[in-house]
């Protein structure tokens, strides 16, 4: 059974091994936060029952991204906070003191982060999961630009515990930094890409077909054909 860890005081994270999830518990005294609620019934209730058991009640859930199914096990009045209510940089609507809303990008107004700057932790969502180990790549559905800002957001807040939504947790600034180098290599390595074939008149088609050959092996083929059809996409737009 999946348990949660304390990376910091107060701070929790749950990460389901088969899925790659991370769900975030930030507890005070009597009330709990909930970041990017599991899939996983068992995950949930698990955390239901410790949070049951320590007298604290559920105050809130967060959804970095677009917002999963509804979660059921707790009380359907427990407010769920998503992007599209933050235009700027605010304090978390909640209880518990510290802890930021960053919005990462105008061009994906449901993607957001949460940081709390005395602690330096990060919630970072959609970004940031260990691109060099393979645990995921840039997810750029909505095209590459969204992606490039948030990178941008990221590496001002300075963040000294960075927790992505898919992947290991990078603990230390130099570790969030390899992180933000990674996947800015990778949007930029997809968007040369993209540039060179329009201007050489080859077909997306033949792009795709190519590139699957070259990296058949490759365990994320599948999400990067479909980055590279999503940043065709918009800068054929662009053009």
């Amino acid at each position: 059974m999946n348990r949660p860890v304390e990376v910091m005081e107060d701070v929790w994270v749950l990460h389901n091994p088969t899925s790659g999830h991370n769900m975030g518990i930030l507890v005070n005294e009597k009330s709990a936060v909930i970041i990017d609620p599991a899939v996983d019934m068992v995950d949930l209730e698990v955390i239901d029952k410790g949070l049951s058991e320590q007298g604290r009640a559920v105050e809130a859930i967060i959804h970095t991204y677009e917002s999963p199914p509804r979660v059921t096990v707790w009380r359907p009045d427990v407010p769920r906070i998503s992007g599209e209510a933050f235009g700027a940089r605010s304090p978390l609507p909640v209880s518990l003191s510290g802890w930021e809303v960053v919005p990462l990008s105008k061009q994906a107004p449901t993607r957001i982060a949460l940081y709390n700057a005395s602690n330096g932790v990060l919630y970072c969502g959609e970004v940031l999961a260990d691109t060099a180990a393979n645990e995921a790549i840039p997810s750029l559905e909505g095209g590459s630009r969204w992606y490039i800002n948030a990178l941008g957001f990221v590496k001002e807040l300075d963040a000294k515990l960075l927790v992505p939504a898919q992947g290991s947790i990078a603990t230390g600034k130099r570790s969030i930094r390899k992180r933000i180098e990674a996947d800015h290599n990778y949007v930029y390595d997809v968007r040369r890409l993209v540039i060179t074939s329009i201007m050489g008149d080859v077909s997306l088609e033949r792009v795709l077909a190519v590139t699957a050959d070259l990296h058949e092996d490759f365990p994320l083929l599948q999400k990067h054909l479909a980055n590279i059809r999503a940043v065709w996409a918009e800068l054929s737009l662009e053009s």
